[in-house]
């Protein structure tokens, strides 16, 4: 299988039965995950964080969750890329296939198109080797155009010419420093090695035994080159020596296997097949990948190992310490039960197979096809009860003795014969020598020693825990029951689906459930634990709780170990995944046996040291990809000022935690929008609308193991204000406005003066008008009454008269006086005629239907009323000499007038007609001009008034008032 890699932790022995491997949690990239190529030369780690892939079809830089990819368009020297170099200056050198050398940094590429000192390193075919010398001089060699050297101070010299390459010695040359500082050229002769002193520029070559070479250098060659140090280092020689038979014959040093070499192994590549793999404390080896061909490993900044390959991608290997073991035949990966007895592993497969291990050497000892009954036979669940193991498969149950001195596994039970009511088995309890089954249409009670199955409940079940003989849980569909060993139910609940049931102690029961994590139950309450809570999934395939009471949840996300303090209140949750060293996350049963996690996958088993010290683990880095803005890629290294139609922003990210597999989330704000910050699994976040201001963009990832970035990315920004919202522009426009308010204000203000005095003049002429027709009239009664003798009447006449020419003289001193003074002069001029008419007429002044305090605040012109009340006198009198009679009503409009009603029994409107004159003119002219009405405007309409048989029976004028307040 072209999947199959993973990382050792201790040996393992071959077995020719079955082919096995000790082997970590592995991921593969290929171009289905969009990787540019299937065929990777080489591997390297950029000062971001980023994975760089050399393939025959372009680079591939890599964030742990996608590709960005890169041909010679986007300025690589090659499509075809053999190799990189990085250099202490953060360059990383890319070597193509074509002789062109360019470089990658700060995320931009350099070629012999855009760069002057790539223009001066072009060569005829690609460079053999290119190192970088103590100094920081860069030397390159090609073997037939000889040795370029690039100096500290960016000079491209040539100092060898391919003259001295004439008598070949070898088709590959290698850079080495000696600690003189001296740089050589070594190459394999024959069964030797030789170099050239290229330092101090000698023309000859000399045998080279690596005894003055800098160990850096060293390490250099042993990563590029280690067969040349087959014979002068003695770890490189048991190294070859372990991996003879993986390599093809050729004379030594001239071999082209790759070696990395890490904490605890070497990793060989470049072998005829797979990948091999060294313990460097017993060189002791174990091979896998045998179907594929690897090129180059690599580790990164996180200790994770990638492993590249001719035609399957890249590999990444997260948890090299971790140990796994994962089988070749594929149907006998597929695993759904696990348990250890004695020093055996058992396995239970998909297809229906069992498979007894040794666990001292992973040998296999028996295995047993469940084929007889012809048809699928799942191993549901190993358990073990007294002194023998039970393999229950989905329709027959198997037995063996837990020493497994006869290596005999025997059938006890098979449903299918007697029993197709109890067929389909899910789950087995043990309890008093009878195993209790659960079924697809109900539950069973098969006892061991008579060895006859019975019905114990009808109805569908998923589950079983047997505690004691009151004590039988049933897990359903949608219930939980619980019955007694008589059959008899206690108690029923309903649930979720159950998956499992479990004993954690003695008053306390677990049940997982498919869909709401699982349950711990106790009998005051039920308490739930799920995914909010820390687990890594709410749907539960199996629990296993260990002697030290941890409890391990099995999910088709992987695992979840969780702790309870003493209150059953939750501890803590750890999680384990391919991450951790898992070949795969769907786990279907755990089982622990001493410091040992023994794991059954759907794609092999896992068998992890749970006591080995966790992995450092490191914060992932946080890296801002590209802003775009309006859809168009901006610089953003620099704080930048955009127009306030530059509004549409999209900011581009990566987190980067290889050991995470991708599972990275982000927390983001962006100040001057908002202060709190925001979570998202998504590396891409948009605002499209952004009003003009000042924002800054912040941004960190966090790990899968929550560990967050230890730096923020911070990008400031700015967008303009339109240029009509702008200060300058605003007080422009500001200033013109009120220019033009302030003129027109002026302008008009000045009409209104000019108005208001010529209306106050008119107003003025008017009551100058008034006031002697007004007195003329008084007078004429006062000497009326002195010519008839009546002096007592005359000297009271005289102080009514004194009274109202008081208020006369005050009230035509203004425009306007309030209606209540306005009355006052009317009652006082209607008590004088009273008087001096001998009380012939009777008057009624009527404002029933004002407010109170309109009186004081309605406004009149002054002496509106009295010529009219005057006519009324005249013409009623005349008609009437003994019993007139006039009524002075008034109300208030909604079309804001006051309307004034003088109503009398006199003559009516034609003799009305020909007393028109001064007066009424003088009070129509005197509204208008209050009013502001059109000069045709009437306010004052006189009517006859009749009775039912259309007699005349008076007249009643009707003034049309402004309605003006204080």
């Amino acid at each position: 299988m072209k999947t199959l890699l993973y990382s050792i932790i201790t040996l393992l022995f071959c077995v020719s039965k079955m082919g096995f491997s000790q082997i970590s949690g592995i991921t593969k990239y290929t171009t289905n995950n969009g990787l540019s190529s299937n065929t990777v030369y080489d591997i390297v780690q950029d000062e971001n964080g980023f994975i760089l892939l050399a393939t025959d079809y372009g680079l591939s830089k890599f964030d742990g969750k996608k590709f960005v990819n890169y041909t010679i368009d986007d300025g690589l020297p090659d499509n075809e890329i053999l190799y990189f170099y990085k250099d202490s200056y953060n360059k990383i050198w890319l070597i193509g296939f074509n002789g062109k050398v360019g470089y990658y940094q700060d995320g931009c590429f350099y070629n012999s198109r855009n760069n002057d000192i790539c223009k001066q390193l072009v060569f005829s075919e690609f460079i053999c080797d290119m190192f970088e010398d103590s100094q920081g001089n860069i030397w390159f060699a090609e073997f037939d155009e000889g040795i370029k050297k690039l100096s500290s101070d960016g000079i491209v010299r040539e100092v060898y010419s391919e003259e001295i390459f004439h008598n070949k010695v070898g088709n590959k040359m290698y850079f080495i420093e000696n600690k003189n500082d001296d740089v050589l050229l070594a190459t394999a002769r024959r069964d030797s090695v030789v170099s050239l002193n290229i330092s101090k520029n000698h023309h000859y070559w000399k045998s080279e035994k690596f005894k003055n070479i800098k160990e850096y250098s060293f390490k250099k060659l042993q990563d590029k080159k280690a067969a040349l140090l087959t014979d002068f280092d003695q770890n490189s020689q048991k190294v070859f020596q372990t991996i003879q038979e993986d390599i093809d014959k050729r004379q030594k040093g001239f071999h082209l296997f790759k070696l990395r070499e890490t904490n605890s192994k070497y990793w060989i590549t470049n072998i005829m097949e797979g990948v091999a793999i060294i313990d460097k404390a017993t060189f002791q080896k174990v091979k896998y990948l045998e179907e594929d061909q690897t090129t180059k490993s690599y580790q990164d900044n996180e200790g994770n190992i990638w492993i590249g390959t001719k035609a399957n991608g890249v590999l990444l290997v997260t948890n090299p310490e971790s140990s796994l073991i994962r089988f070749k035949d594929i149907a006998k990966q597929n695993l759904h039960s696990i348990a250890t007895f004695h020093k055996f592993l058992a396995l239970g497969t998909e297809s229906g197979i069992i498979q007894i291990l040794d666990t001292t050497n992973f040998k296999i000892v028996k295995e047993v096809d469940l084929d007889d009954l012809k048809i699928k036979n799942k191993v549901q669940q190993i358990k073990k009860y007294k002194n023998d193991i039970y393999f229950i498969c989905e329709h027959s149950i198997y037995k063996a003795d837990t020493l497994f001195k006869n290596r005999k596994i025997e059938k006890i039970l098979d449903v299918t014969k007697g029993y197709s009511k109890l067929s389909n088995i899910k789950d087995a309890s043990f309890l008093n020598d009878v195993c209790y089954t659960s079924h697809t249409y109900g539950v069973g009670a098969f006892h061991l020693k008579s060895k006859k199955m019975e019905i114990f409940k009808k109805g569908r079940s998923t589950s079983i825990y047997a505690h004691n003989k009151d004590s039988i849980w049933i897990g359903g569909t949608s219930y939980f029951s619980l019955f007694n060993d008589k059959g008899e139910l206690i108690n029923k609940r309903k649930t979720s689906n159950i998956t499992n049931i479990q004993k954690y102690n003695d008053s306390t029961i677990i049940i997982g459930t498919n869909s709401c994590g699982f349950a711990l139950l106790t009998k005051e309450k039920i308490k739930y634990i799920d995914k909010d809570k820390g687990l890594v999934n709410n749907f539960i395939k199996s629990i296993y709780v260990d002697e030290n009471k941890n409890i391990w949840v099995s999910t088709n996300n992987g695992i979840n170990k969780v702790n309870l303090d003493s209150n059953l209140n939750l501890s803590s949750v750890k999680h384990f995944t391919v991450s951790e060293g898992l070949n795969c996350n769907n786990v279907r049963k755990t089982y622990i046996s001493k410091d040992k996690l023994y794991v059954a996958t759907g794609e092999g088993f896992s068998v992890l040291n749970i006591d080995t010290p966790e992995q450092n683990k490191f914060p992932p880095k946080i890296h801002l990809n590209k802003v775009l803005v309006n859809n168009y890629e901006t610089d953003f290294e620099t704080e930048q000022i955009y127009n306030f139609d530059q509004n549409d922003f999209e900011f581009d990210f990566s987190g980067i935690s290889f050991y995470s597999l991708g599972n990275i989330t982000y927390k983001y704000r962006l100040l001057g929008l908002e202060n709190e910050w925001r979570e998202t699994s998504s590396s891409k976040i948009r605002y499209p609308a952004l009003s003009p201001g000042k924002y800054t963009f912040e941004v960190y990832a966090i790990s899968k193991s929550e560990l967050p970035s230890t730096k923020i990315v911070q990008l400031a920004f700015k967008i303009k204000k339109p240029f009509y919202l702008s200060y300058p522009f605003i007080i422009a426009v500001g200033s013109i406005i009120l220019f033009v308010a302030l003129y027109f204000y002026n302008h008009n203000r000045k009409k209104i003066l000019i108005r208001n005095k010529l209306n106050s003049l008119k107003f003025q002429a008017l009551n100058a008008q008034m006031n002697p027709h007004f007195i003329n009239n008084l007078l004429s009664c006062i000497q009326e009454l002195i010519e008839d003798g009546n002096k007592r009447e005359a000297i009271h006449y005289l102080q009514k008269f004194s009274d109202l020419t008081n208020l006369i003289l005050q009230s035509t001193k203004s425009n306007l006086i309030t209606l209540s003074r306005e009355l006052k002069i009317v009652q006082l001029y209607l008590d004088l005629k009273l008087i001096r008419h001998n009380h012939a007429f009777s008057y009624k002044i009527n404002t029933e239907e004002l407010i109170k305090h309109d009186l004081f605040d309605i406004t009149v012109p002054p002496l509106i009323l009295q010529p009219l009340i005057e006519n009324s006198i005249i013409h009623g009198m005349q008609s009437n000499p003994e019993n007139g009679k006039i009524d002075i009503s008034f109300e208030a409009q909604k079309n804001n007038f006051l309307i004034c009603k003088i109503k009398d029994n006199g003559i009516g409107m034609n003799f009305f007609n020909k007393r028109k004159g001064i007066s009424l003119q003088n009070i129509n002219e005197r509204l208008k001009i209050i009013n502001d009405c059109p000069k045709n405007e009437n306010l004052i309409n006189i009517t006859n008034i009749y009775d039912k048989n259309q007699k005349l029976k008076g007249t009643q004028v009707t003034l049309r008032i402004p309605y003006l307040t204080i």
